[in-house]
């Protein structure tokens, strides 16, 4: 097996594991006046890819796995992944290997782990992995397994922890920014109502108030679509009711509809990088069986200093790039899926 320490990061796809891999951007200490004392910054290096790991399990002969990466080392690393999936054969060894990889760290760096003995799904194994993070830091970033970022992503995601940690209107900080083509923000990054999840970072109040069982958030409070929404925004409030509806009876497995819920519930923004960041390349295995326009994008690397938007506004039209070419938040599209509601 090939296993290299050089300065890129390689995250892949875990498929049936859901593997989450989170850790600080820096290391702070909790006083009784809630302030946060910054003591030390670090970042991460960590990844696999599921047909690798199970050519390099089952082919003793196979050099193509590899771990590699480099960056600011780590005080503590949290590494969480969901358990076999008792239909598939083999998945038992496979998480049994592919966790001992995850945990091999090369740097003075203290491992905790949280793994599922049984197969729990996606709500509920990333769901408890990012609370069992928050429960034990107050901030930090989050990486699934299928997320590949570039280098200068940590650096983005600590610096920005600390602008905004005391700021409660911002939610999260993301590093996926599917548009940069289509439209590019002039600073270095933007205020928007969408959460992408593919790459992000938070803090502990992140997370106060989820609940993954969605209709229970539905019934406790359901304001957000006047929270972030106004009367022209008619398209995407039917998009979203949708999805909401869809992950609250349980016709989807997942836990970030539920986040972004959550965010609107509270008006918290988001932070989005203007150049994006993370590649995501999970459309085989236990992911997405289909690759769309999201998967694979390049990545660029943004620069230091950091330049902040002159408004503390969202950005429309970023936002409305991300409706039109992400979402496919369209008249046409609309009109589609009512189509497909008359055809049995």
């Amino acid at each position: 097996m090939k296993m290299k320490s050089i300065s890129k990061y390689f995250i892949s796809t875990l498929g049936c594991l859901s593997l989450l891999i989170s850790l600080n951007a820096q290391e702070v200490e909790t006083k009784a006046s809630d302030s946060i004392m910054v003591q030390e910054k670090y970042g991460l290096r960590l990844g696999v890819d599921l047909s690798k790991v199970t050519r390099s399990f089952l082919e003793t002969d196979y050099m193509g796995f590899e771990i590699n990466g480099d960056y600011r080392l780590l005080k503590r690393l949290y590494v969480a992944g969901d358990g076999p999936r008792p239909e598939q054969s083999n998945e038992n060894e496979i998480c049994e290997f592919v966790r001992s990889i995850a945990t091999n760290v090369d740097w003075d760096c203290e491992v905790k782990t949280l793994f599922q003995d049984q197969n729990l799904g996606c709500r509920l194994a990333v769901s408890q992995a990012i609370a069992w993070f928050f429960e034990n830091e107050p901030e930090g970033i989050i990486l699934e397994d299928d997320c590949l970022p570039s280098q200068s992503f940590f650096q983005f995601c600590q610096e920005l922890l600390e602008e905004f940690r005391y700021d409660k209107q911002v939610g999260a900080i993301c590093g996926f920014y599917s548009n940069e083509l289509d439209y590019k923000p002039s600073a270095s990054y933007f205020f928007s109502r969408y959460l992408r999840v593919w790459g992000w970072a938070g803090w502990r109040r992140s997370l106060e108030g989820y609940d993954s069982n969605l209709k229970n958030q539905m019934e406790k409070n359901n304001t957000w679509k006047i929270n972030v929404f106004n009367r022209t925004d008619v398209l995407p409030i039917k998009y979203f009711q949708k999805a909401f509806e869809a992950v609250a009876n349980g016709e989807i497995d997942t836990w970030d509809t539920q986040l972004q819920y959550l965010l609107w519930q509270k008006k918290q923004r988001v932070v989005v990088s203007s150049k994006n960041l993370i590649q995501n390349i999970g459309w085989t295995g236990a992911h997405a069986q289909t690759k769309d326009h999201n998967h694979e994008l390049p990545t660029s690397e943004i620069e230091f200093p950091l330049t902040s938007p002159k408004i503390v506004e969202r950005d429309v039209k970023a936002d409305k790039e991300i409706e039109l070419k992400s979402y496919q938040i369209t008249k046409l599209s609309y009109l589609k899926s009512q189509l497909r509601k008359l055809v049995p």
